[in-house]
């Protein structure tokens, strides 16, 4: 294994040995969503197996993040399924392809203007590849590398698509999930609504004060003592007037206060001692 090394010394971070048919590796860093090739040899096959581009490579990409457990299924065809003319293989080196295009301009370029319109026309690209593929791990990896500049408005909408084409792909966990874009509009309707809500509630505290200040101090004695249980000859009684009188003031409590009987005017009354 040691040998592999020399074939491919800056792109081999780690090597990990097959035992009953499972294998670990654990990386030194935290991982939030990456994108590994993983080559596979057979036991006893020569190293030039690991040679990009040769004959016999045989590789090929997972996306992982942390505590990421990779299942391949056991079959005749594995290693075929894991050529060069694979299809997901050969989405991913087209972007691979795009990407080392991009970085070579980006560092040729001599002044700002032109390196924002290399990563704009770079941009472009990625959302457009990742509109038109037909496999999730490439758009993922075209929208992240799209959005690496800053999480905008037209990143999280085409985070929003992927998720709407997606969003039962194991490649799009939870974890991922946490980045997608927040659609302004909802912002302004969750503001809307709690207007709404607090408007509501301290017009239905302030207004009833403002019902109970228009009554007169006769009605708000009548109002008390309607509240005890009194009757209207009661009430007249106690406050040594005609029964009449009275009623009158029972008439203009419910009209001021808005209600219709005395059994409202009670719970009313409750309500705002409460």
């Amino acid at each position: 294994m040691d040998d592999m090394y020399r074939c491919n010394p800056y792109m081999i971070i780690g090597d990990a040995e097959i035992v009953n048919g499972s294998f670990s590796y654990i990386f030194e860093e935290p991982l939030d969503f990456e994108l590994i090739r993983l080559h596979v040899i057979k036991k006893g096959a020569p190293v030039a197996n690991l040679i990009i581009g040769g004959d016999e490579e045989n590789f090929g990409f997972y996306g992982i993040m942390d505590d990421t457990v990779l299942e391949i299924p056991r079959a005749p065809n594995l290693f075929q399924s894991f050529t060069p003319d694979d299809l997901l293989n050969r989405e991913l080196l087209e972007i691979w392809k795009t990407m080392n295009e991009y970085q070579d301009s980006y560092a040729d370029a001599t002044d700002p203007e032109s390196k924002v319109n290399i990563s704009q026309t770079f941009r472009e690209k990625m959302f457009a590849y990742a509109d038109t593929c037909k496999l999730a791990v490439p758009c993922i990896l075209a929208i992240n590398e799209a959005g690496l500049s800053g999480f905008d408005d037209r990143t999280g909408k085409n985070w929003d698509k992927l998720y709407r084409r997606f969003g039962s792909n194991s490649y799009l966990p939870s974890g991922l999930n946490k980045r997608r874009y927040f659609n302004p509009i909802w912002l302004l309707v969750l503001i809307f609504i709690l207007a709404g809500l607090i408007y509501y509630y301290f017009r239905s505290i302030i207004r009833p004060k403002n019902k109970l200040n228009q009554l007169s101090i006769q009605e708000r004695k009548v109002a008390e003592l309607i509240n005890k249980g009194l009757t209207n000859k009661m009430i007249a009684q106690e406050l040594n007037v005609e029964v009449s009188t009275v009623k009158s003031h029972v008439y203009k409590i419910f009209n001021k206060l808005d209600i219709r009987s005395r059994n409202e005017l009670i719970v009313f009354q409750k309500w705002m001692t409460s």
